[in-house]
């Protein structure tokens, strides 16, 4: 009489690892306007600066999956003999 006893065992593990990265533009546009008036005893210049600030935010996200997988097999062989 023969006795087999098979035992398995799988173990996975699965790791997730997320890197944020934030990066942040600043724009800047300056706008000059001159205006020069004239007239027959006068000249007038008249400067107009206008600057705009506009910040661009940038977001990279970058994600590793690792997965492993581990398995045990055991097998276990029983004879009787009568």
């Amino acid at each position: 009489m023969t006795t087999t006893t098979t035992i398995s065992t799988t173990t996975t593990t699965t790791t997730t690892t997320t890197i944020t990265t934030t990066t942040t533009t600043i724009t800047t546009t300056t706008t000059t306007t001159t205006t020069t008036i004239t007239t027959t005893t006068t000249t007038t210049t008249i400067t107009t600066t206008i600057t705009t600030t506009t910040p661009t935010t940038t977001k990279t996200t970058a994600t590793t999956t690792t997965t492993t997988t581990k398995t045990t097999t055991k097998t276990t062989t029983h004879t009787t003999t009568t």
